[in-house]
């Protein structure tokens, strides 16, 4: 990481720059983009990137006026989503400086004494070099929120490289009732150095109750088995929503050897449609992909997820190819798991999602008549 604080500093990566976006490292985006639209988009277009490389091989000219990066006063806040309304410190965690750390699930008290409905979190670490994720999640045994350990945790979202803050859909919340607390999953990493890590939860309010209720599952295969020295491994799980919903955001989780990613609708009338596509997983990069706009799911359709891995020598991220690798919680083992947001679909989305689709006909007839 470095900052782009004056032209100077630019051009003295401009080699690095050229190579990263050559090989599609930056920018951190990974989706397909023959599949679908999403929010927080951080693509590069082909002919952005063109631009990008040929303006490094002609020198990185500097042009003419005053350096805009060099006179540039803007402080940025801590929080990207604004002053939360409420911060939530997870209990603090002596981290060691070597050795293999179990997950934490710890809980911290809800300091509220009135019910709230949540717009929208944010997650920061006290310490990104041992903290890999965060999974933050409500513990309310009386409303039959309580999260199994092993089972659905972060209904109120997450943190993990590269995972990007987005509030919930408008009108769209969750509800944190006064007698609930918090439940985290928390999976430090030791980096050499001991040290006493704090991470806080942010969170923002709706000043009333918004109209939908937001909700969120999961698919997971905890036997996965990997082969050994296997290039590509594939496996397939499925979930069949019994209702209309409206889907607003898909995310796949691998680790080390996760090779590719991919959702697919398979929908009651016979035809299919890929939602999320994936070709390049990258660990260290898991952002959410937040459909834009969200999608009507009509009930009886089967959304499937395909995930593959590389389990070989040609994978430069491999631990050991030489070993069968399960399912575990640790970056060196493996995980199938794929998470879908959505609420329930009402008479309004579905007469949206009709006119949606006659405005999407009548735009491929056009276009007919005009290739015709």
């Amino acid at each position: 990481p470095w900052a782009m604080t004056r032209y100077d500093m630019v051009r003295g990566f401009a080699p690095m720059i050229r190579e990263v976006v050559r090989t599609k490292r930056m920018p951190p985006w990974h989706a397909d983009p023959h599949y679908g639209s999403f929010v927080g988009d951080r693509s590069m277009t082909n002919a952005d990137a063109r631009d990008l490389v040929h303006w490094i091989e002609a020198g990185a000219p500097r042009g003419n006026g005053p350096d805009p990066l060099a006179t540039l006063d803007k402080s940025w806040s801590e929080w990207t989503l604004g002053k939360p309304d409420l911060i939530v410190e997870v209990p603090a965690y002596a981290v060691p400086a070597t050795g293999v750390i179990s997950y934490q699930y710890p809980l911290a008290a809800n300091p509220l004494g009135r019910d709230v409905w949540i717009r929208a979190i944010e997650i920061i670490p006290g310490n990104r070099a041992v903290v890999h994720h965060v999974l933050a999640g409500i513990d309310d045994p009386g409303s039959g929120e309580r999260r199994a350990i092993r089972g659905q945790m972060g209904e109120l979202g997450g943190y993990a490289p590269g995972k990007n803050a987005i509030p919930y859909p408008t009108d769209s919340g969750i509800l944190l009732r006064k007698e609930a607390s918090f439940r985290f999953q928390m999976h430090y990493t030791p980096n050499g150095k001991a040290i006493t890590e704090v991470t806080r939860l942010g969170l923002y309010f709706y000043d009333k109750p918004p109209k939908h209720s937001m909700q969120m599952d999961l698919i997971y295969n905890a036997s996965l088995s990997i082969p050994a020295n296997t290039k590509s491994y594939s496996e397939s799980l499925d979930k069949v929503f019994d209702r209309d919903i409206m889907l607003y955001s898909l995310l796949p989780h691998a680790h080390l050897r996760g090779r590719a990613a991919k959702f697919t609708a398979h929908y009651p009338d016979g035809h299919k449609e890929v939602l999320l596509s994936v070709p390049k997983y990258d660990f260290n990069w898991q952002p959410l992909y937040a459909l834009n706009p969200p999608k009507l799911i009509p009930a009886g359709t089967r959304v499937v997820m395909d995930m593959s891995w590389d389990n070989s020598a040609q994978n430069p991220a491999n631990p050991d190819p030489g070993k069968v690798v399960r399912w575990g919680d640790q970056t060196w083992e493996e995980m199938n798991v794929g998470w879908f947001r959505f609420r329930n679909a009402d008479d309004e989305d579905r007469a949206n999602a009709l006119r949606i689709d006659a405005d999407t006909r009548a735009a491929n007839q056009r276009q007919e008549r005009r290739a015709n």
